[in-house]
């Protein structure tokens, strides 16, 4: 799903996003993410990235970049997003999923520029922030929300499954969800 501001930016985005368990491929990834756009974006939500963390854990997962992927960063590994508390902590993994059929557990992520920087908080507690400087676009607000997933297909083209997998054929609570 888009969202587009025309006259003004957003400062902000929220959902309640439904946690999945996957097992992937080492040159595969699925993610379940929010992304904020004026230019390169800054992304947060959950991802099993085989690459990045070494397992198929679904994880807490943040990125960002200034220059349009050309660099970039996951959680902290390299200087940028600044943390305040560690619980939870941005590449931590999931601790519950949801369990086809099951009501659906969730985790709430939500972004929010004050003072020119964007602060992240998780379940309502604030766990960081991106210092706006990082970003050359983002400094004035969020010309696009977006809220979604994305998969890497590995080199034999089998594409890993996005969300759990599953459509939404009958009931909402059988497929992948973002709840705003």
């Amino acid at each position: 799903m888009d969202a587009f501001a025309d006259e003004s930016n957003y400062r902000g985005a929220q959902a309640d996003i439904s946690i999945h368990n996957l097992t992937l491929q080492n040159n595969q990834y699925s993610k379940s993410q929010i992304w904020l756009e004026n230019g390169p974006p800054g992304e947060l939500g959950w991802a099993v990235h085989p690459r990045v963390y070494g397992d198929s854990a679904t994880r807490l997962t943040i990125y960002w970049t200034g220059d349009g992927y050309k660099t970039g960063c996951y959680n902290t590994e390299c200087p940028g997003f600044i943390i305040i508390t560690r619980k939870p902590s941005v590449g931590s993994i999931f601790k519950q999923s949801s369990v086809y059929g099951d009501k659906p557990v969730t985790f709430t992520p939500q972004v929010v520029q004050g003072f020119g920087n964007w602060a992240l908080t998780i379940d309502d507690e604030i766990i960081g922030y991106w210092p706006g400087e990082l970003f050359t676009h983002l400094n004035k607000g969020a010309s696009r929300v977006r809220f979604g997933g994305n998969t890497f297909i590995s080199p034999d083209g089998i594409s890993p499954p996005m969300g759990n997998g599953y459509f939404p054929i009958d009931d909402y609570s059988r497929c992948s969800n973002f709840f705003m």
